[in-house]
């Protein structure tokens, strides 16, 4: 359900006045519903509240970025939005659940901070400054198909006819949101 954030995005960019290519909202509609196709496994709970509420602040966010943050320096809203995630990060982490704490976990945990979270909101601000909020969330659209690959390739995970069929028409979406025009 966070994968709705392109959706979330066009409607908000439609609300604040912003033309949005016919193509654009077509190819991100087939994008969404080429991940739903490709979900083998999900019911409406409230994980999946979660994650939509997820979803629409993650449009929120880059909507504003895209309108307010361009020109600013990414490292220091890297920074910022390291220093903003954390304390929720660790209000929700319930830590005796998920690992144990050992000199080596907290050094793989801030290693995994500083590599996953920093590069990815490079890549993040990157992408919307070069090609504008729609055409970037749009790209957001790839993580599960890298997902289903990557699994392939790491654990020999087959993906399911569905996941294929599914990852085949996000990457047809995807295309005709990036190679719309403004």
């Amino acid at each position: 359900m966070i994968y709705t954030q392109p959706i979330f995005v066009i409607l908000f960019e439609r609300i604040l006045g912003a033309k949005v290519p016919t193509r654009a909202i077509v190819g991100v509609i087939l994008g969404v519903l080429g991940l739903t196709l490709s979900i083998t496994s999900a019911s409406l709970d409230f994980g999946i509240l979660i994650a939509l509420m997820g979803g629409i602040s993650w449009a929120i966010g880059t909507v504003y970025y895209s309108r307010n943050l361009k020109s600013d320096d990414i490292a220091k809203l890297n920074a910022f939005m390291s220093l903003f995630s954390l304390p929720i990060t660790l209000a929700i982490t319930p830590l005796d659940f998920y690992f144990v704490f050992t000199p080596i976990t907290l050094v793989l945990l801030i290693t995994l901070g500083v590599l996953g979270q920093a590069l990815g909101y490079i890549f993040w601000f990157n992408a919307i400054r070069e090609m504008g909020s729609i055409k970037a969330s749009a790209g957001s659209l790839l993580v599960p198909i890298a997902a289903y690959v990557l699994s392939f390739l790491t654990i020999g995970a087959v993906p399911s006819f569905g996941e294929a069929l599914g990852s085949f028409i996000t990457l047809c979406g995807i295309f005709i949101t990036v190679t719309s025009r403004k």
